[in-house]
């Protein structure tokens, strides 16, 4: 213990120091005297000092001031001015004041235990959610127990969705105990929903079915992203409510109505000040994956965005997650690969966040017009060779691909060739390609064909190119735009039989030269380069066995007001050919067939890219896109040089490589 002596008047006061050296010590503040009735003291936390002293049992002339628990330390009690009532004497202060200090005997592990609300939710307020607030206490049965301290605390904005509360609170002990609640801040569709259900539970006989008929719209207007349509609808609400107030609806019900409908149109009128959408690519085939991306704000956690992906026929898929902490998102939706007719055209991608619906449209090509024999040999197959038509079968199934280049180059080296009445029924080897560029500022896509008319009767090779207007169906070629060196804007005896009448840049009289019955080599090259009016110009290439290339004939395009490339895309089609390009042997000039008898050729197709001839990634055997055939010819590709082995036999249409 530790005493102070004081023998000064009343009117004085006086200090005394003393140490507590066990954590949660008992401590007693006394006095020694007779009436110490208005003696009061300071200093020592905790302590209370409302002059209530009263007598110790057992202890004569002993008054307790007051009792507290203190943690180890050293600590200064002072005795106040007395301030007695009418009745007490100042006089009979004491004349001695102390402390007992009562150490622990035991260890306290005791825990406070806390007291926290039950789960509770709370309607939205604005789109960060609400401002919740909570009462939290703790008690311990040994000592004093701390105020709880609460995460998230209270007055805090909870965003919308689940929070979890943990609350603790240590004792004088180092003692800590926790406790737990969950705070769920209602989105603004649950929020409408729970003032249904308020007014389902209040039995407003008369009035209900209203209510309930202008809610329901209003949360059906939400979800299906009309957000504007849905205030307005919670607004008609409000005006009802405000004229039943006093009637069918006591006061304490309308305005309680009435806070929480204005709640929710705070919450859905201030919604995301930003939501955008883009999509990768603008056309897509079977296989194809589509990315949507974009960005929302405000990042509110707990809420998420809703992407649904749909196609022209009625497919769809959906996902649902949380942007990043920056608002970006992102998914990769991918097309099926039954995909048919009925879904090209345009499809669509809607984002939705906070009942903010924004979309973006994309258009679909179905990949389709390959030839499928599910790999039944034919006897009358279509032109073969190779050919790629930026398609290929991936994992599941038929993807595609795109690109451009400036040139093309085929080459086919013939060890034996023989065709059935060849007399009458030449064959042809074309190199076929499609040419974009623009024109009045309009894309032009023109299919450029160079052929080799292959007479093994009369041993003898002529040379031709065609030039064909693609650009919306079979149009037909304009000599205003379309100059060549040799040939002529014409219409050939099949094209001339259909109406309208199609004409096409046509050159049927190149160069000729000897056909060798023995192996032999035959070379074909189409460039495009510009003018130096820095038009389009398109040059068409031939070489024998000896292998050096000779221009035959250039074809300008005068009107064209970009550059002009070679491009490959399995994405789409014009005027029913797919935009390809392929080295095949087919039959004779205007759309006739070949019966091959003898065959023993390997055919290389390449393309320049970064200043090097290359050949296609992927490869086809049959080109559908000439009209002219043959039958009776085999198709074997030859790995890994990337070309392609003719003979004669049965075939299916199928990837080479």
């Amino acid at each position: 213990s530790s005493y102070g002596t004081n023998n000064a008047p009343a009117a004085s006061s006086a200090s005394d120091t003393f140490t507590v050296a066990a954590q949660g010590s008992l401590v007693v503040v006394f006095a020694l005297g007779g009436d110490e009735q208005c003696l009061t003291v300071s200093g020592i936390p905790g302590l209370t000092t409302d002059a209530t002293n009263k007598n110790i049992p057992g202890l004569p002339n002993v008054i307790e001031i007051d009792h507290t628990y203190l943690n180890s330390g050293t600590y200064t009690v002072t005795e106040n001015t007395q301030q007695c009532a009418a009745g007490q004497d100042p006089n009979h202060a004491g004349d001695l004041i102390g402390v007992f200090v009562f150490s622990p005997t035991t260890s306290d592990t005791t825990s406070p235990i806390l007291s926290v609300p039950s789960d509770f939710g709370v309607l939205p307020t604005s789109p960060e959610g609400s401002v919740v607030t909570f009462v939290a206490t703790a008690a311990d049965l040994d000592d004093a127990a701390s105020t709880p301290v609460c995460d998230p605390s209270s007055g805090s904005t909870f965003a919308i969705g689940t929070t979890t509360v943990t609350c603790t609170s240590t004792d004088t002990h180092g003692n800590t105990g926790t406790a737990s609640f969950h705070v769920t801040v209602l989105t603004a569709s649950e929020g409408i929903q729970g003032i249904i259900d308020l007014i389902h539970g209040a039995n407003l006989d008369g009035i209900a079915n209203s209510f309930d008929s202008q809610l329901s719209n209003a949360l059906g207007s939400l979800n299906s992203g009309d957000a504007t349509l849905a205030v307005n609808q919670l607004n008609a609400f409000i005006n009802h409510v405000q004229a039943q107030s006093g009637k069918n609806l006591t006061t304490t019900q309308a305005n309680q109505l009435i806070t929480n409908s204005q709640d929710i149109i705070n919450t859905i009128s201030s919604g995301p000040t930003s939501i955008t959408i883009t999509t990768n690519k603008s056309l897509y085939g079977q296989g194809e994956s589509i990315l949507a991306s974009g960005t929302v704000s405000p990042v509110i956690s707990g809420q998420s965005v809703s992407l649904n992906f749909m196609l022209r026929d009625g497919t769809t898929q959906s996902a649902t997650f949380a942007p990043d902490s920056n608002g970006n998102y992102n998914y990769i939706f991918t097309l099926p690969c039954n995909l048919g007719t009925t879904q090209e055209g345009q499809g669509k991608v809607d984002a939705q966040y906070l009942g903010v619906i924004k979309s973006v449209s994309f258009n679909v090509d179905s990949l389709e017009g390959i030839p499928d024999s599910g790999g039944t040999p034919s006897t009358h197959d279509l032109a073969t060779g190779i050919v790629d038509y930026g398609l290929f079968n991936g994992p599941s199934c038929l993807e595609g691909y795109s690109y451009k280049t400036q040139e093309f180059y085929g080459q086919a080296k013939i060890n034996q060739l023989n065709v059935l009445s060849s007399s009458s029924n030449p064959v042809t080897l074309q190199l076929n390609t499609e040419l974009i560029t623009t024109v009045n500022g309009k894309n032009y896509l023109f299919w450029v064909q160079d052929v080799a008319v292959i007479d093994t009767s009369a041993n003898s090779i002529k040379l031709e190119d065609n030039i064909w207007n693609e650009t919306n169906g079979n149009q037909d070629m304009n000599s205003n735009f379309v100059t060549g060196d040799h040939g002529t804007i014409t219409c050939t005896t099949f094209l001339c039989l259909g109406s309208p009448n199609q004409k096409i840049y046509a050159y049927s009289n190149g160069p000729s030269f000897n056909y060798k019955t023995g192996p032999g080599t035959i070379s074909l090259e189409v460039q495009v380069t510009r003018t130096p009016s820095q038009y389009p110009k398109i040059i068409f290439y031939y070489a024998s066995s000896s292998g050096v290339l000779h221009e035959f004939d250039s074809v300008k395009i005068t009107q064209a007001s970009s550059a002009a490339a070679y491009i490959v895309s399995g994405y789409s089609q014009n005027a029913g050919n797919h935009v390809a390009a392929s080295l095949v042997l087919a039959g004779p000039p205007n759309g006739g067939n070949a019966d091959i008898n003898k065959l023993d050729a390997t055919f290389t197709l390449e393309g320049l890219s970064s200043g090097r001839l290359l050949p296609p990634v992927h490869a086809w055997n049959w080109d559908i896109n000439t009209r002219e055939t043959v039958s009776n010819v085999l198709d074997t590709p030859s790995i890994p040089s990337l070309s392609a082995i003719l003979a004669t036999g049965l075939d299916a249409f199928k990837q080479l490589w």
